[in-house]
Formats: structure tokens, sequence, C-alpha cells
């Protein structure tokens, strides 16, 4: 959808093996994708970094906690 749609560049991924996902996400979409995001509550925070996330959505109770290390 990425690739044929131009406002489709954004996603958040949030189930379980996300790394994973992440990595074949970005790898299908390539320079299409500008925003694959994280959104277990961090709980996959930095397996999903290091597949490739460039950001990070929660809703629940440590987005500043967070903030401090996608900043970092």
């Amino acid at each position: 959808m990425a690739k044929e749609i131009k406002q489709v560049s954004y996603f958040k991924i949030e189930t379980a093996g996300a790394a994973s996902k992440l990595r074949e996400l970005i790898r299908l979409g390539g320079d299409a994708i500008e925003g694959p995001w994280d959104g277990e509550e961090a709980i996959t925070l930095l397996p999903d970094l290091d597949a490739g996330a460039t950001g990070a959505m929660t809703g629940g109770a440590f987005p500043d906690g967070i903030r401090l290390i996608m900043d970092a």
C-alpha cells in the first residue's frame, strides 16, 4: 500500500513478534515508509528500535519515559 498510495507512509505495529514484522514491512515498503513505529506500550521497544522503528506511540502510563529513550 505504501508504494501505491502516497499518503500511506507511517504505521504502528502492535502485535506479538513485532520486531520481525517491522523488519519485513520496512523491507517491503522501502523508501515509501517514513515512520515505522512501535505501539505495544514499550514492551518491545528496544527490539523494535533495533528492527528499524523510528518512533513509539503509547497511551499508557510511561510516555515521558519513552520520550527520554526516543530522544537518546
